[in-house]
């Protein structure tokens, strides 16, 4: 008669089945590293992406200020080029714009110029005035320039031009000779 151990055989099977060899064990532990390591390279990567991208828009924004900046300093440029034009107009103006000036601001109420002329160290100056005292006075006044030699009238000297409703316009002459 032949023997058959069934009960062995089941018992075996039935213990293989529930027991984890090492291979199973190794198999395991390197899917869960490798979802680990998915996992974290996943929000490692979100991470990164949204600081590139931060990090891009700022570049963006620095990019037109930049531009901002290059346009202030050309027009920063331009404005110190001006000034330097502007310094030697006023370093070259010599002195027929000193005496211009000279001639301009001294002028009293009442009274305004006309014409003026420049012919060598002579100025002719023609004008208008309610009265006769504010052409005295500028006369007066002209004769305290720096470089005012003489002052008197030219040609016709001082008349009266019109009377209207008991104002009157006088029109003058004057004649100034400056310094050497």
């Amino acid at each position: 008669m032949i023997e058959i151990n069934l009960v062995g055989t089941y018992a075996s099977q039935k213990a293989g089945k529930g027991d984890i060899n090492n291979s199973q064990i190794l198999a395991l532990s390197l899917v869960a590293i490798i979802l680990v390591e998915v996992v974290v390279l996943v929000l490692f990567t979100f991470h990164f992406n949204n600081r590139i991208e931060l990090l891009t828009q700022k570049r963006n924004e620095l990019k037109s200020v930049e531009k901002e900046v290059k346009v202030i300093k050309a027009k920063l440029k331009e404005v110190n080029s001006m000034i330097v034009t502007i310094k030697n107009l006023d370093k070259n103006r010599g002195e027929a714009y000193k005496n211009l000036k000279n001639v301009a601001d001294i002028i009293p109420n009442g009274l305004w110029l006309t014409k003026l002329t420049k012919k060598g160290n002579k100025l002719e100056i023609e004008g208008k005035s309610f009265t006769t005292e504010s052409v005295a006075k500028y006369m007066t006044n002209l004769e305290h320039v720096k470089n005012v030699s003489k002052v008197r009238f030219n040609k016709s000297g001082l008349i009266r031009a019109s009377r209207k409703m008991g104002n009157d316009v006088y029109k003058f002459y004057i004649l100034v000779i400056l310094k050497g």
